[in-house]
């Protein structure tokens, strides 16, 4: 009994490292502990009830809580690529609006791009606002379900989601910044003609600060279209999830 709840509360754990919102380095680690914590004690009930109560030698403990908290880790990491899309999105729009050696300098979270810390707190306001956390935490609960406590090898469709699944970060980033990216991207155009055909037009005085208000500008008409692709991103994250799982339970 006590070893599968140490196998519980690893994967569950290894999840609240990296999954959007809990792992924010600003949460204490003490309360992110608790959190791992509380949520082992929900499970615990109904995952015991549906089991028999596993025993382990002290090595294949160990090698079993390596293993949850991995398990725990990729599911994190997927839903990650949500943060990190917006993030990628504010970086390409930051570059275009001048942005690019810009940066913000945190003693805590190091240095980010100035726009991609704008996307990802926003995105971040975004599911909390529509109750997405909670749909992390199910899918989570969930996991025991489709993925038992039990040794697994992994195989080669696992491999294979895992890497689909992460080039599908760019295309997420750039359905996030699409609109701005276009607007600067005629903008640089602009630009770029009137230098040819203006060579004594200072294009790099003037232009800095249309860009900036360019910039700003087509951020605000973006942040109206969020909510939508958030949906959409959301979705294909929690299939991907789910068949990762089932990839996990098919080598078992």
């Amino acid at each position: 009994m006590l070893a599968d709840f140490i196998s519980l509360f690893s994967r569950i754990s290894g999840f609240f490292l990296i999954s959007p919102l809990f792992a924010n380095r600003k949460i204490p680690l003490a309360l992110r502990f608790g959190l791992a914590i509380t949520f082992t004690l929900l499970v615990a009930p109904s995952f015991f009830s549906t089991i028999t109560p596993s025993t382990y030698p002290s090595y294949l403990l160990f090698l079993n809580i390596i293993k949850e908290v991995l398990i725990g880790y990729l599911l994190g990491f997927i839903f990650s690529l949500l943060v990190e899309g917006a993030t990628l999105a504010g970086q390409m729009v930051g570059t275009l609006s001048g942005f690019s050696a810009t940066e913000l300098l945190n003693p805590i979270t190091t240095s980010y791009p100035l726009f991609g810390r704008v996307f990802s707190l926003f995105l971040c306001t975004l599911l909390l606002a529509l109750d997405l956390h909670h749909t992390f935490l199910l899918t989570l609960y969930e996991s025991f379900t489709l993925l038992p406590v039990a040794p697994f090898p992994f195989n080669e469709p696992l491999v294979t989601d895992l890497i689909k699944g992460t080039a599908r970060l760019f295309q997420h980033a750039f359905m996030y910044a699409s609109i701005p990216f276009m607007i600067l991207f005629l903008v640089v155009i602009l630009f770029a003609i009137t230098s040819r055909i203006l060579p004594n037009f200072q294009v790099f005085w003037i232009g800095f600060p249309i860009q900036l208000f360019v910039g700003i500008g087509a951020v605000i008409l973006a942040v109206g279209y969020f909510s939508e692709i958030l949906h959409q991103v959301f979705a294909e994250l929690i299939h991907l999830s789910r068949r990762i799982l089932f990839d996990l339970s098919a080598s078992m």
